[in-house]
């Protein structure tokens, strides 16, 4: 794979992107992960798609134990190399999800990362806010077990600058702040929220961010299941800079494909043209 260092891309625009979001119902071995992967890569490019979406931590559950299992380092390890093989194998964009990666002390990253048709590592992104709920029902801590990222990843994706940021992210408004004064015009969002904060939060925040941004924001879920110790909510969501909903997944499991205009970006901003009116004199 070739790595990609510098931002000043040039790429033309498409003037549509056939987004496929993998909302795979994740299972306990990482193998069977990764050739769920593999097969559903083969579907969504015969169907046309020209960016593939995996969910955070595709390559195994939410689960302390299983999680350092299935770790592996990001160079020369069989998640992102299978990833970037799909990739080339079918000329298309994929941004992949999340998995745990290893650090030298025996923690985790909770990293995603995103691969051109070429194979070129466009970017790489370690999750900077740990999900540690004190909520009731919920008793999974990613610090007991993970470090926070200190960089933010920024791309070009089908000509569009774009982002990726992973699940909790979506609570810190100057996060993307950061990622609209940076150009982001798509924020790629993998994503695991539960029972408890996905009914009452996760379309709230989607929706918040894209409007806050006036970007697309594309956050994909794994499929809800019951019979792991922390089931996802499920309902991976496509959301326009206006606030739309232009998809969303449900609970179960399957490949949904949704096509995204980029003019849409152009023609929000010049509506509402929060860059010309902010006042960062006042409040940074």
């Amino acid at each position: 794979m070739r790595h990609r260092t510098s931002l000043g891309y040039t790429d033309p625009v498409m003037n549509e992107i056939k987004l496929a979001l993998f909302q795979m119902s994740v299972c306990l071995e990482k193998e069977d992960n990764l050739q769920k992967f593999e097969d559903w890569a083969a579907i969504a490019a015969a169907e046309g798609a020209d960016v593939l979406v995996l969910p955070e931590l595709f390559t195994s559950p939410f689960d302390h134990e299983l999680l350092s299992a299935a770790s592996e380092p990001f160079e020369g390890g069989e998640t992102v190399s299978t990833v970037a093989d799909a990739a080339m194998r079918h000329g298309v964009t994929v941004i992949g999800g999340s998995f745990p990666e290893q650090a030298s002390d025996g923690r985790l990253w909770n990293t995603a990362f995103a691969v051109s048709p070429d194979g070129e590592m466009l970017a790489k992104y370690r999750k900077i806010h740990l999900f540690d709920p004190a909520y009731p029902g919920i008793s999974m801590r990613e610090s007991d077990s993970m470090l926070p990222g200190d960089s933010l990843a920024s791309f070009s994706c089908c000509g569009v600058p774009a982002s990726i940021v992973i699940c909790y992210d979506l609570r810190f408004p100057a996060l993307f702040a950061r990622l609209r004064r940076e150009g982001a015009g798509i924020i790629f969002a993998p994503a695991a929220f539960n029972h408890v904060s996905g009914p009452a939060h996760w379309e709230l925040l989607v929706r918040a961010r894209a409007l806050d941004t006036q970007s697309f924001v594309v956050a994909c879920s794994p499929a809800s299941n019951y019979a792991l110790s922390y089931s996802p909510w499920g309902h991976s969501l496509v959301v326009d800079p206006w606030g739309d909903v232009l998809d969303d997944a449900g609970s179960g499991e399957g490949i949904r494909y949704c096509t995204i205009r980029p003019e849409r970006i152009q023609q929000v901003r010049s509506q509402i043209p929060l860059e010309l009116h902010q006042r960062p004199e006042i409040y940074g």
